[in-house]
């Protein structure tokens, strides 16, 4: 017998000199890539081609080798062995290795990449929990980020994908790391095919042909407030989406119309475009909870119709080309992910052109009925001035995009971390004009608050009566008190580099910006929503709805001070120590 590595006689497969970790690499890495063109050793072509066929080597030879290997390296080998050629036994394999190394490790990275390999396309609730951690996590293969986009568009989440590729970008400019070898250029590449598919995605959503993982891919995009169904091709051969016919005039059921503004509603505004058919090419909405800002939706909306004229002006009135207004969701997409985000509240509109260019979008879309009530500001001004406050903001084609932001902040999706600071503010309203009236947070450090921070402060304006009653804070209270730029500065220093955690925290985050970036304070934390986690865990738990106090009183978290904003925010601690348990 001869040394597979230099052909020395031997009586083993390998002689004393070669048998090493560093040898043993190079021999099985020859091996499961191997390529006679290629492999530039002779004893490894000849030992690989002595198998009848050849490629028998990879199953016969491989193993052979593999008994060599020492323990510590073989459960890798064993899984690279398994997970390459999809033999039986690698999905546990490969969890089980898993479970027992860091991931930094990037032959663990290796392993957690094949594993998504064979979950592609076929399983859809497997690769979840491993999409999610890429997703929030710097270093990686570059090959982890392409999968996890693919996964991302696959499963509806097409924005999700595009941030995805964004900082994966970023990823190759600071490490590079690619498990293929490729360098900076191709790993550019790859990501860029990546996006290039996911538009496709987005523009024909994909459907799988195993019905399971139709199943599976159903629960997904349902969860998202996405329809769920395979493409047709309809007339001429064209693919189309599978979409509702339009509903006419007379089977669209009349507007259930309310007069007086609930707390909690939902505040809608739909950009209109002027052409032959009037229609709306951009819906945004804000959600008000309990007097919280609690959460905003943005969408682009194909426009019913267009004509070559009717597209040139969308695409200009939204600053997108002609090309990206034909990628913008169909109205029965936009509308369903309003909808779901509504959750039943009411809709709060201008004027009665609004409610018109929603029941036509509606009635595009499939819908024979609203599935909210709406209320009219115009029609009822003694009563809607929060959502005409409200409205003003989101209609203002500078805010329609965002409000203003920190810039450098980057948003975690898995609940790993257990030192954090928590905060929320209390305001003098919703709008984007308005100010900081107090915040309260508190510092986590492993699971246990250890420090504190609360600060009124004079907002410079005055504090309507009716949100003085709801939050306890009046104008004579915030007389003297700090003002907005010098509460920021120190909150700024009290939360340092830490993860700042918040429900609803996009609200807090402008409110905090809006009093900190005119004086050139920025933050640069990472941040992380509860209320983002709540909702994904919503429907597995039964919960009714999302709201801080009633997930606190669901989830049993005591509250110790009568501070509104630092009660709120001791409430996110527990709230998000118990929502990560119920996460793992």
């Amino acid at each position: 017998m001869t040394c597979v590595y230099c052909g020395k006689a031997t009586e083993a497969l390998l002689c004393e000199e070669h048998r090493t970790a560093a040898v043993l690499d190079e021999l099985m890495t020859l091996m499961r890539r191997y390529n006679p063109e290629e492999c530039g050793n002779p004893h490894v072509r000849a030992f690989v081609e002595s198998f009848d066929p050849w490629t028998a080597a990879y199953n016969d030879g491989f193993a052979q080798i593999l008994e060599l290997v020492p323990a510590d390296e073989a459960a890798y080998e064993r899984c690279c062995y398994l997970g390459e050629k999809r033999r039986p036994g690698f999905e546990e394999e490969a969890l089980a290795y898993l479970d027992e190394n860091d991931w930094e490790d990037r032959r663990t990275q290796d392993v957690m990449f094949l594993l998504l390999g064979i979950y592609n396309r076929r399983d859809f609730l497997k690769p979840a929990p491993y999409v999610d951690f890429i997703c929030g996590t710097e270093g990686l293969a570059n090959e982890l980020y392409v999968s996890a986009i693919g996964y991302l568009g696959m499963t509806g989440d097409y924005d999700g994908a595009a941030e995805l590729a964004e900082f994966a970008k970023e990823q190759v400019a600071a490490s590079g790391y690619s498990r293929w070898g490729r360098n900076e250029e191709e790993q550019l590449a790859a990501i860029a095919e990546a996006v290039a598919q996911n538009e496709k995605w987005r523009a024909k959503r994909y459907w799988p042909r195993d019905p399971e993982a139709q199943e599976q891919l159903t629960r997904i995009l349902e969860g998202r407030g996405l329809e769920a169904g395979r493409p047709h091709y309809g007339g001429g051969g064209g693919r189309k989406k599978a979409f509702p016919d339009k509903v006419s005039k007379d089977d669209f059921a009349p507007v259930q119309y309310v007069r007086t503004l609930p707390a909690d509603f939902c505040a809608l505004w739909l950009r209109d475009v002027p052409g032959r058919v009037k229609s709306a090419c951009e819906i945004v909405a804000a959600k008000v909870e309990d007097n919280d800002r609690a959460g905003d939706f943005r969408s682009l909306m194909r426009p019913l119709k267009p004509h070559k004229e009717d597209k040139a002006l969308a695409a200009n009135c939204l600053g997108i080309s002609v090309e990206g207004l034909g990628k913008a969701p169909h109205p029965h997409e936009a509308l369903t992910g309003l909808f779901a985000f509504a959750e039943g509240l009411t809709l709060a509109v201008l004027d009665g052109a609004q409610v018109e260019l929603l029941v036509r979008s509606a009635r595009y879309a499939g819908l024979k009925a609203l599935p909210c009530a709406v209320f009219v500001t115009v029609d009822n001004p003694s009563l809607g001035g929060p959502a005409k406050e409200l409205l003003d903001s989101i209609s203002d084609t500078q805010t329609s995009e965002s409000a203003p932001a920190f810039k450098g902040m980057r948003e975690l999706t898995v609940p790993t971390f257990t030192s954090f600071v928590a905060f929320d503010t209390e305001t003098t309203g919703l709008g984007n004009g308005d100010r900081l009236t107090e915040i309260g947070a508190v510092r986590v450090e492993d699971g246990r608050i250890v420090d504190r921070f609360q600060m009124l402060t004079d907002p410079g304006r005055h504090i309507p009566e009716d949100v003085a009653k709801l939050t306890g804070i009046s104008d004579d209270m915030v007389a003297g008190q700090p003002d907005n730029k010098t509460v920021a500065a120190a909150f700024k220093e009290f939360a340092g580099d830490a993860v700042l955690v918040g429900h609803n925290i996009g609200f807090d985050l402008r409110m905090l910006a809006s009093a900190a970036v005119p004086a050139g304070i920025t933050f640069t934390n990472d941040y992380f929503d509860t209320n983002r986690l709540a909702q994904a865990l919503k429907q597995t738990q039964g919960w009714e709805k999302t709201k801080l106090g009633y997930l606190t009183e669901k989830l049993g978290v005591e509250l110790t001070h009568a501070h509104r904003a630092l009660a709120d925010a001791e409430a996110t601690v527990g709230v998000y120590l118990k929502l990560r348990e119920l996460a793992r």
